[in-house]
């Protein structure tokens, strides 16, 4: 039996993230997610991301953007923005090179935040949210790094239409849904990924990885997950059938 795997990978991931990452009682420890929201006013933000998948979506993106802001200031020896990259790091004069050069200077920063802060293998210990011990501290923020870069690295792939990099994330987060006790996320990619490898000829297998996305505007990198795009339709759906509702309710009325 063919059966397509919903490719809901946006409310999964936000879900994960809130698991693993969000506890109201941490509202006063610095670092923290809760104190984070505190911290910049984001009221629609609650415990259970179902409420607001949208904001608990965006809000997750302001934070994980900033640790990798902070984690590269760190490793360029400045204090704030306004300060200029250590020149043994970063010349000064970088910005006068080719392109190719200047590649290789931000693959070699880059390089150096994923070795020192992010580590898989955060995301399977017990996480601990007092931030008051400086090893707890730090292994928190590399999870919320750790977690915050396979999530944009599942957009960007949904982006792109990769079938075989979202495949590739699918088999991780299957573990780390089966760690944070999220059983029907596990079983649903142990299932996209039993019917790719195992159970799917190979034309039906290749159809399953490439099916995945759908590009309505015929730009490159403006790929969709078709769920996504199967819940517009459905909204505007919705409100074209209010409408019409609307209009002959009025009608009657008026008549």
């Amino acid at each position: 039996m063919y059966v397509y795997s919903v490719n809901n990978h946006a409310y999964y991931n936000v879900q994960v993230f809130w698991k693993r990452l969000y506890k109201t009682t941490s509202g006063m420890d610095k670092g923290t997610l809760c104190q984070l929201r505190n911290l910049i006013n984001r009221r629609n933000i609650s415990k259970s991301p179902k409420n607001n998948v949208n904001a608990s979506e965006d809000f997750m993106e302001v934070i994980v953007n900033g640790h990798i802001l902070a984690a590269v200031m760190s490793y360029l020896g400045m204090s704030s923005i306004h300060d200029r990259p250590s020149p043994s790091i970063v010349s000064h004069d970088v910005w006068m090179e080719s392109d190719d050069v200047r590649r290789l200077v931000l693959h070699s920063i880059a390089e150096h935040v994923i070795t020192q802060h992010v580590d898989l293998a955060t995301s399977f210990k017990d996480p601990s949210h007092s931030g008051s011990d400086k090893g707890t501290a730090y292994e928190y923020t590399c999870e919320v790094l750790t977690l915050g870069l396979v999530i944009f690295d599942f957009k960007y792939a949904i982006r792109e239409g990769d079938g075989d990099q979202v495949l590739l994330l699918w088999k991780y987060m299957l573990i780390l849904f089966k760690a944070t006790g999220r059983k029907n996320y596990a079983i649903e990619a142990l299932t996209l990924l039993s019917q790719y490898h195992i159970l799917l000829p190979c034309n039906l297998a290749e159809q399953l990885k490439w099916s995945r996305f759908i590009n309505v505007r015929g730009l490159l990198g403006h790929n969709i997950s078709c769920d996504l795009q199967l819940a517009k339709a459905t909204n505007s759906f919705d409100c074209e059938v209010g409408i019409v509702y609307q209009w002959q309710t009025l009608r009657k009325i008026t008549t």
